[in-house]
C-alpha cells in the first residue's frame, strides 16, 4: 500500500545539515491483510457480546495473584479497544458497505439486488485501509 514520506529537519547542535535531516515515514494506509485481521477481531468481539458480558472467560483468583492483570488480560483489553475503534469505522462507512461487512463477517442476512456483496465488501476494506489508521489503530 502507498505510504507518504516526509522529510523533517531536526535541529542538531554542531551537526552538519546532512546529519540533521532524518527521513520519517508515516503510513497513511494499512494493508488489506491487516484490515482483515482487524475485521476478524471485530467479528469475534461482536459475537462475544451476544453471549453475555456477565460471565467471565476465566475464574477469579488463582495462584498467579490477587487481581493483577496478566498478559492475556492485557492483550484482550487491547483487542477490545481496537474492536471498538473498528466498530466506529464500520459505522462511518456508506450504508451498502456497512451492510456488506455485516453480511460477510457476521453472517447477517441481507439481499443485494444488482450489486455484488463481495465487491461492496472489497470497497469497504479499501475504505477501512484509510479510516482505521486515522483512529490511531495500527
Amino acid at each position: 500500500m502507498p505510504t507518504t514520506e516526509t522529510l523533517l529537519t531536526l535541529p542538531a547542535v554542531g551537526a552538519s545539515d546532512r546529519r540533521s535531516r532524518q527521513k520519517v515515514v508515516t503510513s497513511t494506509q494499512m494493508s488489506l491483510e491487516r484490515v482483515q485481521w482487524h475485521l476478524d477481531n471485530w467479528a469475534e468481539w461482536m459475537q462475544g457480546e451476544r453471549v453475555g458480558s456477565s460471565y467471565r472467560r476465566r475464574a477469579a483468583g488463582g495462584l498467579r495473584g490477587y487481581g493483577g492483570a496478566d498478559f492475556d488480560q492485557l492483550v484482550d483489553a487491547a483487542d477490545a479497544r481496537c474492536a471498538e475503534a473498528v466498530n466506529t469505522c464500520i459505522d462511518d462507512l456508506q450504508m451498502l458497505q456497512h451492510v456488506a461487512v455485516h453480511h460477510v463477517m457476521l453472517a447477517s442476512v441481507f439481499r443485494f439486488r444488482g450489486v455484488d456483496a463481495a465487491d461492496l465488501f472489497l470497497l469497504a476494506k479499501l475504505s477501512l485501509c484509510r479510516t482505521i489508521p486515522a483512529k490511531g489503530i495500527a
